[in-house]
């Protein structure tokens, strides 16, 4: 990808990652706790001798770290116990731009599959939930992005 000035097309896209972002940290501190993230909360983050090595389904190894240390930095509440989740929303989310901006020459054909991969319902849901998919969707979608970075360096992204 070649170094270029900022477009109305970057503006919008940007605008939509905003926009994104915003509503899922939203849906983090009015959505109530789920059963599966609280049983996450109080079996593996909140004993005194947290279980991040008991295997466990509701167990994914980083966010139950990082649940443990945004409540002990911030208490416990619906927020804190989905930072960790949010942080790997913004990884997708960026991602997804990158990927969009290094892959596909034109505006409109970039912003609609930006639009498809951050608005798909879906995918939307684990942006929040406080169980590590946002992380796998985000690290996922980091490889796909530096993937068609290898492959697309030359300045020769896609002619759709």
């Amino acid at each position: 990808m070649k170094d270029r000035a900022v477009i109305p097309g970057d503006v919008a896209m940007l605008s939509l990652a905003a926009a994104t972002l915003v509503w899922s940290v939203t849906r983090a501190c009015l959505q109530s706790v789920t059963m599966d993230e609280a049983m996450t909360y109080r079996a593996l983050v909140a004993p005194v001798s947290p279980n991040y090595w008991t295997p466990h389904s509701n167990n994914h190894l980083l966010n139950s770290i990082l649940i443990r240390l945004t409540t002990t930095i911030f208490g416990p509440s619906q927020l804190s116990l989905r930072l960790p989740a949010l942080t790997g929303a913004c990884l997708y989310i960026g991602s997804c731009l990158y990927l969009c901006r290094v892959a596909i020459v034109r505006a409109p054909l970039q912003f609609a599959v930006f639009a498809c991969l951050l608005l798909n319902p879906f995918v939307a849901d684990l942006y929040v939930a406080a169980r590590g998919y946002s992380f796998a969707l985000g690290f996922l979608m980091c490889a796909v992005a530096l993937a068609a970075h290898a492959r697309f360096r030359n300045g020769d992204p896609l002619k759709i």
